[in-house]
């Protein structure tokens, strides 16, 4: 009699979130989370798409201990680091901000 062929497990390496805010209607994915390096806990590949149409890739969901912070794409200068993205102050105060976040990092802890 011939084995059965084992059944495979899905494995899926992200999570789709939607988010819906004030300025922005916000879809995307986040992948798997890696270990971090010193204050980072955890950082996971974040790809953002903004009311359907355009698409930030490059950033990263970072856990810390005592939050999480949603970094952006940057290249680097002579004096530093500078962000592709420029977002003012107003959007990081902002409550969609922190929402936008969170609700990225509720989908980033069902994956780990």
């Amino acid at each position: 009699m011939p084995k059965k062929k084992e059944e495979k497990k899905e494995f899926k390496n992200f999570a789709e979130f939607s988010y819906e805010g004030t300025t922005f209607s916000y879809t995307g994915r986040v992948y798997r989370p890696e270990e971090g390096k010193g204050k980072i806990l955890k950082s996971a590949y974040v790809s953002i798409t903004l009311n359907g149409v355009f698409t930030l890739k490059g950033c990263y969901l970072k856990e810390t201990e005592e939050s999480y912070l949603l970094s952006f794409p940057q290249y680097k200068t002579k004096d530093g680091y500078n962000p592709y993205v420029f977002l003012d102050k107003d959007f990081y105060e902002s409550e969609e901000y922190d929402t936008l976040v969170d609700t990225i990092a509720a989908k980033m802890v069902e994956l780990a």
